[in-house]
């Protein structure tokens, strides 16, 4: 900063040959400026001329702030980081890292404008598992734990706004821009009156029913199973979704699949049970169900179902 202010000075008053002569350091420059304003007067510049350049320094001088070390705080990510889709009553993290890139450290953080249904994990700064304190060291780095909570459908946004000092008594802040989609959870249809009826069956015989499983929902139908079932009402082949059933672990929002239950009995009688199908609708497990109910009889009745489609 010294040598450029040298080097203003004696471009004005048009004298670099003076400075030739001398070598310049930081600890002799107003020597050299002095020796050069003495050179000056001696050959012929005038008092006035010499005022006039060093009153020209003097602004410069003013106007060339030193710089100062501050803190940079940087919010991972890029805008708008998306929390993706997420049902109606349920939550979903998001971790950021935040970078202090300045030379000083950053002190009195605050989060100054999220709101529902965004927030802190847990509610405050710097979220549940979150690493980050009031304080952020130079050439450091930490943690903050975000939570989108919705309670509605639709599409929602904010900002992450952190204020701090910058370790010079100004308050800044850095943001970072957020979105997330709510959706209506998954619901589970099972096709069908209620009871399903198998009508009568042979002991020893078999009726099989292929039922329409919906997801209504907006959101997947997640872990999906069944259950409930005991002999001689059972899922074709033992297990779910039953044999020549196209159900998954997983039913997509507006998609059907099915399950082949069927009729056994091994003696006579009326037989009830329940068919659950179970599943995570991404905010709560839930059951759908559906009953059941079959004759066994020695002589098979005209009513009796073999394989039927519900």
């Amino acid at each position: 900063m010294l040598r450029f202010l040298l080097i203003v000075f004696i471009y004005i008053i048009g004298s670099v040959s003076f400075a030739h002569d001398h070598k310049v350091d930081d600890g002799n420059l107003f020597g050299v400026m002095e020796s050069i304003s003495r050179k000056l007067i001696d050959n012929n510049h005038s008092q006035a001329q010499l005022k006039k350049s060093l009153k020209f320094l003097k602004k410069a001088n003013d106007a060339l702030e030193p710089e100062v070390e501050s803190a940079l705080l940087v919010i991972s990510g890029v805008d708008p980081v998306s929390f993706g889709t997420v049902a109606s009553g349920g939550i979903i993290n998001h971790t950021f890292t935040i970078v202090n890139a300045g030379s000083n450290d950053a002190r009195s953080i605050a989060e100054v404008s999220l709101s529902a249904p965004f927030e802190f994990s847990g509610g405050g700064y710097p979220g549940v598992g979150g690493t980050c304190a009031s304080v952020i060291s130079s050439a450091t780095n930490c943690t903050i734990v975000v939570s989108f909570a919705p309670t509605s459908t639709g599409l929602s946004v904010d900002s992450i706004d952190l204020s701090y000092d910058d370790g010079n008594g100004n308050t800044v802040s850095v943001s970072r821009d957020v979105e997330g989609v709510s959706v209506a959870p998954a619901s589970i249809a099972i096709s069908g009156t209620n009871p399903i009826d198998f009508g009568s069956v042979l002991v020893g015989g078999v009726g099989t029913v292929i039922l329409s499983i919906t997801n209504g929902g907006g959101y997947e139908a997640l872990a999906m199973s069944g259950g409930g079932l005991i002999s001689p009402l059972t899922f074709a082949g033992g297990s779910y979704p039953g044999t020549g059933g196209t159900c998954t672990s997983v039913l997509s929002p507006g998609a059907t699949c099915t399950v082949s239950v069927v009729f056994r009995p091994f003696s006579i009688g009326v037989f009830v049970d329940t068919l659950n199908i179970l599943y995570f609708d991404g905010v709560v497990s839930q059951a759908s169900l559906r009953d059941l109910t079959g004759v066994g009889v020695w002589q098979a009745s005209t009513t009796a179902v073999s394989s039927s489609t519900k």
